[in-house]
């Protein structure tokens, strides 16, 4: 059950949330934050993590990173990310692309991959193909629909490209980076992925 609720399914699910199921205070938080009231999925969150909830280390952490609180946010992120969480390296990576910190964004780019993040595999891979790697490039745009990127057929036209520009992608632009993109994919998996 994730999204929004009726008023019995949320009754019953603030009951279960109350007496400390993590899924159900993660269902309550993904419903807030649906509704944009992001003070009443915060406490959630706060218990699920507390609670050992990795899901919930890395919202707080793209919820700290939503509000500015940069210091706070990658600590979080770095907790969540450690303990294997793909989504959490993945906010890390444009984190640190946006703050020009490149080896450090790619090394977490490179690990949300490796951990099946599809939207990682992807920007990893134009980031191949940008760079001349067509042989890496068609690995992480494979793997990228393998683990059900959210645009099959931009991955499609990508691996097309390649082939028919010899294995080379010159013209790709740069992967999607930045706290925009990963939080954009942060919220999708707040509604339902957990």
């Amino acid at each position: 059950m994730a999204g929004r609720l009726t008023a019995d399914e949320h009754a019953r699910v603030a009951d279960a949330a109350r007496a400390g199921d993590v899924t159900a205070m993660m269902t309550l938080a993904g419903h807030h934050l649906d509704a944009d009231e992001f003070d009443r999925a915060e406490p959630w969150w706060q218990r699920a993590a507390g609670l050992g909830s990795l899901d919930a280390v890395h919202l707080l952490g793209a919820l700290r990173l939503r509000q500015n609180r940069v210091a706070e946010a990658e600590a979080l992120l770095r907790q969540a990310a450690k303990a294997g969480s793909g989504k959490a390296m993945l906010l890390l990576a444009g984190m640190y692309g946006a703050a020009g910190r490149t080896d450090e964004a790619s090394r977490w780019l490179v690990g949300a991959a490796e951990h099946d993040d599809p939207d990682a595999a992807f920007q990893l891979a134009t980031a191949c193909a940008t760079h001349g790697d067509p042989a890496e490039a068609g690995k992480w745009y494979r793997r990228a629909m393998d683990n059900g990127y959210r645009d099959r057929d931009r991955v499609l036209t990508a691996l097309d490209r390649l082939a028919a520009q010899g294995g080379r992608l010159g013209t790709a632009g740069p992967p999607a980076s930045g706290p925009n993109a990963a939080t954009s994919a942060d919220h999708s998996a707040a509604r339902g992925g957990r």
